[in-house]
């Protein structure tokens, strides 16, 4: 059917308009992209870097290929099972002696320190600040009882291990070392912004610098305010590479020998610290022989830290302790999806021997 002239102008409007649209919209995108390069960039980067370690992670499927993976790379990974009624190791792989960027882990000094001087009262939800833009804020609405926060801490729950790290300053406990992480991100932000955050990785001043941000934080309203804005329009600003480099650089760090040790102590001696690390075995059987069971600890780019112990009414019982650091991103996230890590862990206290 022949087309009216004036059908043919509208079409031709219809279509004018739609390339105008379009035009506007590439031009709106192009605009965007431009005030955010920035975080464009970082994300087309991340992407990039997803990929790195593919193969290995591909090939991790059960823990018993974590635990070959740590055999092979031993400046990668240590693992250390330790028995309990022999008081001895039975299981070291990787190198024993490293010392390595952990995440949750370093809290066990500091905790077993604020329950040895007693120091256990509870904390306002008011001291437990979560950052925007890094993670989700707290649910507390009232205070939050000592080992509750305790037990969150050592899962990995950055706004509680930071409430335990301020008390057990506040407390002058023997325990030293350790830093607040709100503080530290804060740290880390400030140097991206400023581009110098390799100089700031490379000074060695982080803990410091992290202290005070962490005080000030909690001290000065308008700082506070302003900071907690920035995080909320961006993020901490670092790439994963750059996440990882500064994890690596600036995160409490631990031999895992003694750390299975402090663990191997608590387990045995303190009541209070048991019912911190673990919980009765849920299984029937395990259960009417007052076998107890726990596994904590965290993850970051890069880094994946976790520890579990088991303990039985006659005395028997296990530590294990894993940490990983300068992995691939790949195999991290791998770890983080399937739970590898806790399951070498668990196979590895021997629950059903």
């Amino acid at each position: 059917m022949p087309v009216a002239p004036l059908d043919r102008v509208a079409r031709l409007g219809c279509a004018r308009h739609a390339l105008l649209i379009a035009g506007l919209l590439v031009l709106a995108i192009g605009i965007a992209v431009a005030r955010n390069w920035g975080a464009v960039s970082r994300a087309l980067g991340d992407a990039s870097a997803m990929a790195e370690g593919a193969d290995e992670a591909r090939a991790l499927e059960t823990p018993d290929d974590l635990l070959d993976w740590i055999r092979r790379h031993p400046d990668r990974g240590t693992l250390v099972v330790w028995d309990l009624k022999a008081d001895s190791a039975v299981m070291t792989v990787g190198n024993a002696g490293a010392l390595r960027p952990a995440v949750a882990l370093p809290l066990v000094g500091p905790m077993a320190d604020l329950l040895v001087h007693g120091d256990t009262a509870a904390v306002p939800a008011s001291a437990l600040r979560t950052l925007p833009g890094v993670e989700r804020p707290s649910s507390d609405s009232a205070a939050v009882p000592f080992a509750t926060l305790a037990r969150r801490a050592l899962r990995g729950d950055r706004a509680a291990g930071d409430a335990i790290l301020l008390r057990a300053r506040t407390a002058e406990v023997a325990w030293e070392g350790g830093v607040p992480l709100d503080g530290l991100f804060v740290a880390w932000a400030q140097s991206a912004r400023a581009d110098t955050l390799d100089t700031f990785l490379a000074s060695g001043q982080a803990d410091r610098a992290a202290w005070a941000l962490s005080r000030r934080l909690r001290t000065d309203d308008v700082f506070r305010d302003a900071t907690e804005a920035d995080l909320a329009a961006h993020g901490l600003g670092l790439s994963l590479d750059a996440q990882r480099r500064a994890a690596a650089a600036t995160f409490p760090r631990l031999r895992a020998t003694i750390l299975t040790r402090e663990v191997a102590d608590l387990a045995r001696g303190d009541s209070a610290a048991l019912a911190i690390l673990t919980e009765p075995a849920t299984d029937s059987l395990h259960a009417r022989g007052g076998a107890r069971l726990g596994v904590f600890g965290g993850g970051f780019p890069g880094l994946q830290s976790t520890a579990g112990v088991l303990t039985r009414a006659d005395g028997r019982g296990r530590v294990v302790v894993l940490l990983l650091d300068g992995l691939p991103h790949a195999v991290f996230y791998h770890l983080a999806q399937t739970g590898l890590d806790v399951g070498l862990v668990l196979d590895q206290l021997g629950l059903d021997e």
